[in-house]
């Protein structure tokens, strides 16, 4: 399977992530929807500028894979 070369959805990952990690995590689709949010209004520059750093190693792992 090749890798995902969208950052966007590391981006989803990182914050599915911080959300679990939660003390409380978010039971109703209210607590979830703000949950998001705050998780997203939270994402250090440095994180989201590694996802798209990456994706240049990301393709050539596709290209190597002749995907």
């Amino acid at each position: 399977a090749s890798p995902d070369l969208n950052p966007i959805e590391r981006v989803w990952d990182y914050i599915r992530q911080k959300i679990s990690q939660r003390a409380r995590f978010p039971t109703t689709k209210e607590a979830t929807i703000k949950a998001w949010h705050e998780e997203w209004s939270n994402i250090p520059l440095e994180v989201t500028d590694k996802f798209i750093r990456d994706v240049k190693h990301r393709i050539e792992i596709v290209a190597a894979q002749e995907g």
